[in-house]
């Protein structure tokens, strides 16, 4: 309900930057993956469309803070899929740069993902294009907030106890969770041989 409230403040000029405050702060003590879920579950639907560009840039907001192991980039992707459809074309633009933000954290590997094969192709060449350009950028900054109630002493965590650490490096889970890992070698190899080792 608090979720919701911030989403529908974030709409007004004079009230969206305590809004996006509020957002952090809720992220901050119930993690950020969770503040996402109940913004994908209020946004999208209301009918305001600024309600749902603002929860987007709100969410790109989060990411800067929290950096990706906290923030479930899946989710993310999830939350600005629907986006890329809206008439409204700042909601449009919002999850383009909130997708374009996930790729200066994880890295390019992320527009490789499934979760991005419904994306039509006019986008998908943007979103290439504007990663593209990430190449030589310095990776973006270390989390400056984290998850009080993460399991690992420096915080950072998701509310499963993911670990904190940004840029390109940082983003090994994030792509774990994004591209499923292939076992190449499962047919060439014999499980006699796989044995023996």
């Amino acid at each position: 309900r608090v979720v919701g409230l911030a989403a529908e403040k974030l709409a007004a000029k004079k009230a969206k930057p305590a809004a996006t405050q509020a957002l952090l702060c809720l992220s901050e003590a119930c993690g950020p993956s969770w503040v996402l879920a109940q913004l994908q579950a209020v946004a999208p639907s209301h009918k305001n469309p600024r309600v749902f560009g603002e929860s987007l840039a709100a969410a790109t907001a989060i990411l800067a803070a929290f950096s990706t192991p906290a923030l479930s980039a899946s989710a993310a992707v999830s939350f600005a899929i629907p986006a890329f459809d809206s008439r409204d074309a700042s909601v449009r633009e919002a999850a383009h740069k909130l997708v374009v933000a996930l790729c200066a954290a994880v890295g390019p590997a992320l527009l490789q993902s499934p979760l991005l094969a419904d994306v039509r192709e006019v986008t998908r060449k943007q979103l290439a294009a504007d990663a593209a350009k990430l190449s030589g950028a310095p990776a973006p900054p270390a989390a400056s907030r984290f998850f009080k109630h993460s399991a690992s002493c420096g915080g950072g965590g998701a509310p499963d106890g993911g670990g904190g650490g940004g840029g390109h490096g940082g983003g090994g889970a994030a792509v774990d969770e994004l591209i499923p890992r292939v076992d190449l070698l499962r047919d060439k190899v014999k499980a006699d041989t796989i044995a023996k080792l």
